[in-house]
């Protein structure tokens, strides 16, 4: 799996670890937590999956298991679960968006979205209001 670990952690960038691999792993992976970290929000023993992005909090700050509705939502930031958080967005769209952050690198426009497979007019529409880039 690729997965993009960033925040709080040594080595941000991206990682290819096994299919069975587990967040403490990606961690790891990232050069363990930096100075700071907050690791409390984090499930360690979590299952990844293809094309996640793994943010880890610093202290004081919300993390990737943040489920408090913080909007608006990054598109550049958010994990593949907050995404699916937005309306017409489920698990297989979430997975694309994220996966074709780490191919392209971050969105410049929230009308980007609609270069990912599967997003259209309709489902940019619905979600402009609840997202940013930055």
């Amino acid at each position: 799996y690729a997965i993009y670990v960033s925040g709080a952690v040594a080595e941000p960038g991206v990682y290819y670890l096994k299919p069975d691999a587990i967040v403490e792993d990606a961690l790891l992976a990232a050069g363990g937590a930096a100075p700071g970290a907050d690791l409390e929000g984090l499930n360690l023993a979590g299952s990844l999956s293809h094309g996640l992005h793994l943010r880890v909090p610093f202290a004081g700050e919300a993390g990737s298991t943040d489920s408090g509705g913080g909007l608006p939502l990054d598109l550049n930031t958010a994990t593949a679960v907050e995404l699916e958080t937005l309306p017409g967005v489920g698990p297989t769209l979430a997975a694309r968006i994220v996966a074709y952050r780490v191919e392209h690198g971050p969105f410049s426009t929230v009308e980007e979205l609609m270069n990912v497979q599967g997003i259209g007019e309709r489902v940019v529409s619905q979600v402009r209001p609840l997202v940013t880039v930055h």
